[in-house]
């Protein structure tokens, strides 16, 4: 048989702090409630026979102590299989892939055009030995930042989907239809959309405003995805208040406030502030079609990872 790889994150975590791979049961059990219900009973056991010395307990052991009770459930933890085939860039380095999803007011959601792709430092490897190596399996830029080679490749480990498209044409055939070669555009981006329909349509309920309400909200969410060897999208997590790239931030802030503010003022102000704010005329975000996809998904077949 082969081997079951597995990422285990906690659900109120950020910057890949606590973040682990591992293929050891029993670490995975180890996120579960159950698994911390059996710890403390233990412990209380230990107390009993010992005596409680926590009062004398260092600084150090404090915080081993609050570490093992979070690894053990204290809070929600998210576990998924891991992606042990990921397409990988120049130097065998796994990426992942942040976009950025919008959400109107009426609920119309829209994917911004430009991306980023947050790459690691070292060599991809699923070696048992280097499961713990942060640098090989966490993208994430606060930590790739401590990595010797840290912008080795691309400047602050950040590659743009223009550098990204190129990148596919020279390494992938980039003219699309897979056989072809993989486009961004015709293989990747639809993918994306699909998901971020999927996903936004789960959570309708739960997120759409209430008919009649005396005010209207918005909402910007970072999608964070991962490419496997055959081209398909994986979703990774989807993040509320998400960071952008600093080389992105003006113009995904000003086609955030283009699009979801801006149609709640009258044209003469919106025409003021337009002018005032140099905002573009035509935005970044592009329409998903949810309808489209969910009448798609209503189909009687079997749907494929690549289906457009």
């Amino acid at each position: 048989m082969g081997r079951s790889l597995w990422i285990c994150k906690p659900s109120d975590g950020s910057k890949g702090r606590e973040i682990f791979v591992t293929e050891e049961e029993e670490e995975v059990l180890s996120t579960f409630p159950e698994a911390k219900e059996k710890e403390q009973e233990e412990e209380e056991k230990s107390d009993v026979e010992q005596g409680d010395s926590s009062s004398s307990a260092s600084v150090g052991e404090a915080s081993d102590i609050d570490k093992r009770q979070r690894r053990t459930g204290t809070v929600a933890w998210v576990v998924q299989k891991y992606i042990a085939n990921p397409m990988l860039l120049i130097g065998q380095r796994k990426f992942d892939v942040r976009c950025w999803v919008l959400v109107d007011s009426s609920f119309r959601v829209y994917v911004h055009r430009q991306g980023v792709l947050r790459t690691t430092s070292v060599p991809f490897t699923t070696d048992r030995n280097q499961l713990k190596d942060e640098f090989v399996h966490l993208s994430n830029h606060c930590i790739q930042t401590k990595a010797k080679d840290y912008g080795k490749y691309e400047e602050t480990n950040e590659m743009f989907f223009d550098e990204f498209r190129q990148f596919l044409k020279e390494y992938h055939g980039g003219n699309g239809a897979l056989e072809g070669g993989v486009s961004l555009e015709i293989d990747v981006m639809p993918q994306i959309h699909r998901i971020v329909a999927l996903t936004m349509h789960a959570a309708r309920d739960q997120m759409e405003g209430v008919p009649g309400q005396s005010f209207g909200s918005f909402n910007l969410f970072g999608y964070d995805f991962m490419l496997d060897d055959n081209a398909c999208v994986h979703l990774l997590e989807i993040n509320s208040s998400p960071a952008v790239a600093d080389a992105l931030l003006e113009e995904i802030t000003r086609d955030v406030v283009e699009v979801a503010v801006l149609p709640f003022f009258p044209d003469e102000t919106m025409t003021a502030v337009v002018e005032s704010s140099d905002c573009c005329s035509s935005t970044g975000f592009q329409r998903v079609h949810c309808e489209q996809w969910m009448t798609e998904m209503e189909k009687s077949r079997v749907w494929l990872p690549h289906d457009r």
